[in-house]
């Protein structure tokens, strides 16, 4: 069953509250987290391409949002390597998936996510990594989530 993650008002990523933000929202299915993406013309660099730095936002929100909903887990990005297939443009509809792939130590979390085009065809993907974050960032996080019992134990 898939259920829908919560949301920061003014994130870049997932926030409905912020004009230039790609306004994500999540699903989660117990295995990968899901989101559809509508470019904006704010989000394009070359006439009609969406920039790269959008696009590997949108990379890193998805894998962030795996980790959270997979382990309940506050993470910082540590590392992501991206590979672009095709480019994004606005007026399509895109699929924007994340999936962990691997937990160390319970504190590190190798990810995977993926940004398919309306067809399902590869447009980009990337591996990441993610360390928690220290407790007393749990806090922060969760004053601007609209729904923070996903991080109840």
């Amino acid at each position: 069953m898939e259920k829908e993650l919560p949301y920061y008002h003014g994130c870049f990523g997932c926030g409905p509250d912020n004009p230039c933000g790609v306004e994500l929202r999540f699903f989660y299915n117990g295995d990968k987290v899901t989101a559809s993406y509508s470019p904006k013309e704010v989000h394009v660099g070359f006439k009609g391409v969406v920039h790269g730095g959008v696009v590997t936002a949108l990379l890193d929100e998805a894998m962030w949002w795996a980790v959270a909903a997979k382990h309940k887990k506050n993470t910082f990005t540590v590392k992501i390597e991206v590979d672009f297939k095709k480019p994004l443009s606005p007026g399509s509809t895109y699929r924007v998936e994340g999936k962990v792939e691997e937990e160390r130590k319970g504190r590190i979390f190798i990810t995977h996510g993926a940004v398919f085009d309306e067809k399902g065809k590869l447009c980009a993907q990337s591996r990441g990594t993610f360390l928690k974050a220290p407790d007393e960032s749990l806090k922060m996080l969760l004053e601007g989530l609209s729904d923070p019992s996903l991080f109840d134990d």
